[in-house]
Formats: C-alpha cells, structure tokens, sequence
C-alpha cells in the first residue's frame, strides 16, 4: 500500500502555526493513506469511525480523540464527521520543553493514545478549534490551544487516584458545558444528585476549597479562554460566565491572573 507523506510547508511557503478542519466521510470506503511531517489530533463529531494506524484498525465513536505522531501513517473510513487539529513537529517541541507536560505521558509519545471526552468537554474542544484559526497566526495561539485541550485529557489510572468521589468528578466535568456553568453552584448541586451541604463537605475535604470558590475557579477560566480567543466584550463575557456583578468578576480575575481582564487581553502572548 502506498503512503503519501503531507508537509506542512509545501513548496517552502509561509504556513500557519495551527490548522484545524472538519472532514465528513459519506460512505465506507477507505482513503488514501498518508503520513505528515508534523503531529496531529483528531477527535469524532458524527457518526462512527474506522481508523487505520500503521496497520491496526480502531472503531472510534462520538467524542473518542487520538493523537498521531509525525512517525505514524493512516487512513479513515466512515460515514463519519470528524475534527483534525495538526501543529508543526518542531512547534510542538517547543510546547513540551516551554511549558512542561509531567503528570501524564506526552500524548505524541503514546502512539495510538485514545481517550474519550464528555460532550461538555468536546463542545470546548470544538469552540476552540473554530474561533483559534481566526486569532492570528502566531505561535502563542497555537500553543494556547493544545494547551488548554490537554487539560481536557484524563486517563483512568489517573481518575483512579484522584480523591474525588465520581460523582463529583463527572459533575464537574458537565460544567465544561458554558450553560450549566453560568448557574454555578445550584447546577453543580444538582449535577451531584447530592444535597447542598453533602456536597460542600465533600468539596471542602477533597478540594479544600467551598463549592462557590471551585465554581469561581471553572467560570474564570472559562472567562481567560474568551478573552483571548473571541471579540466579545469584558461585560458580555463576565456574563456569559455567570458573573453579574463586575466588581467582583474583576478582582477575583485579578486575583486569579495577577492582572485586569483588559491587560490579560491585551497581553502579547
């Protein structure tokens, strides 16, 4: 079988730092084959995909994510809709050494890594594969938006040893959801199918923080992301992210970041 290999820089022109785009597949026949000078990350929006990997075949459902190395060959076949996110090889090792990736294997060492992520967490995912494109072309966003989706990637071994309870483990992960967000504390309350006060000793003990604290925390990242990466306003995302009253939206961002929404978004990153 013949393997076609994809460069990131075609005949030696100036790319983007980052490239995302979706891939729909009407039918069950296979494509072409290919390698890439670069790393990639495909996650399923619709359907059911095959996935060939240097000659192992995969199923891979709604939401299930795989990274692929600038090692690696492969090929799809659906019907299927799915989302790649590609980055230059060498940016990609700048991102590991600049930021340090310790508490889990380098997804792009792990030939094959497969997770799956809740819908919350693949509508985050899909957010951002949309709105980064459009930010520019530099390196920092490229950089912001792996970052942010490997904070999304959890392996089993390591919920395992979480202290958490799974109960509240998945509640916080159907937080990503911006809507259920924006009710904070009552949402989480009810995602736990606990009552109040079981759920604030609990967080209290495992978090060592108060429920309105850990909800604080979700809504000003949630915040940071759409500083950077979207052209609303600070008062249309304060918001958006459940903060009514601005006062308190800015100096518990200050507090967070060390610097006022307008400054973070205007930062050179």
């Amino acid at each position: 079988m013949g393997v076609t290999v994809l460069q990131w820089c075609a005949g030696g022109q100036l790319e983007p730092w980052f490239r995302a785009g979706v891939t729909h597949l009407a039918d069950d026949r296979w494509t072409m084959a290919h390698g890439h000078d670069f790393v990639e990350c495909l996650w399923v929006d619709d359907g059911h995909l095959d996935h060939d990997c240097d000659g192992r075949t995969t199923r891979l459902e709604v939401g299930d994510l795989v990274f692929v190395t600038d090692r690696q060959w492969h090929r799809f076949r659906g019907p299927a809709s799915f989302t790649t996110c590609s980055l230059p090889l060498a940016s990609a090792l700048r991102l590991r050494q600049q930021y340090g990736w310790h508490h889990q294997p380098w997804p792009w060492d792990d030939a094959g890594l497969r997770v799956s992520l809740t819908a919350g967490r693949l509508a985050q995912a899909r957010e951002w594969a949309r709105v980064v494109p459009h930010r520019g072309q530099q390196e920092t966003d490229a950089h912001w938006f792996f970052l942010g989706l490997l904070r999304l990637l959890r392996s089993p071994e390591e919920d395992a040893q979480l202290p958490w309870p799974q109960w509240l483990r998945r509640a916080v992960d159907a937080l990503d959801d911006p809507v259920l967000l924006q009710l904070g504390v009552p949402a989480l309350v009810r995602l736990c199918g606990r009552d109040k006060a079981h759920v604030s000793r609990v967080v209290r003990r495992v978090a060592g923080i108060t429920p309105t604290e850990l909800v604080n925390g979700l809504r000003l990242e949630q915040a940071a992301r759409a500083l950077r990466f979207s052209r609303h306003s600070i008062l249309d995302i304060a918001l958006d992210c459940g903060f009514v009253n601005q006062t308190h939206f800015h100096r518990l961002f200050r507090l967070r970041f060390g610097t006022t929404p307008l400054r973070f978004r205007q930062r050179r990153w």
